[in-house]
């Protein structure tokens, strides 16, 4: 919330380009969803927090750096994980360009990562 105040100067002296401001809040608001569930989901496989931490920090580290690592990799590889990389999704939705893929990405992530999270609390009760 205090970054919204450094709008404010800025709208004042100049003209800025909305679309990034506007994209950059709502990347990180997805991204922050996103990195929350891998967190959540970290904590229910792990009764040691400071486990539960390094596996969320390892997970989001992974899907952030992916992108650096596909030169390396075989044409075939690379095309499936660059989707995966959530560097990619957030420099696009960061720049501006609000595209259904890019926040259907987030949204999946953080979906999917809830639901591990659903499904291994129902196991840890059994």
């Amino acid at each position: 919330a205090p970054t919204l105040l450094y709008i404010l100067p800025v709208v004042i002296f100049g003209t800025p380009d909305a679309g990034p401001i506007f994209g950059g809040f709502l990347g990180a608001l997805f991204l922050c969803a996103a990195f929350s569930a891998i967190g959540v989901f970290a904590s229910s496989i792990t009764k040691n927090q400071i486990i539960a931490f390094f596996t969320a920090f390892i997970i989001c580290i992974v899907l952030t750096m992916i992108d650096q690592f596909l030169v390396f990799l075989p044409a075939q590889v690379v095309s499936v994980l660059s989707y995966i990389s959530a560097s990619a999704h957030f420099t696009s939705v960061s720049r501006g360009i609000i595209d259904t893929r890019d926040l259907l990405y987030f949204v999946s992530i953080t979906v999917f990562f809830f639901y591990l999270t659903v499904v291994t609390q129902q196991n840890e009760r059994r």
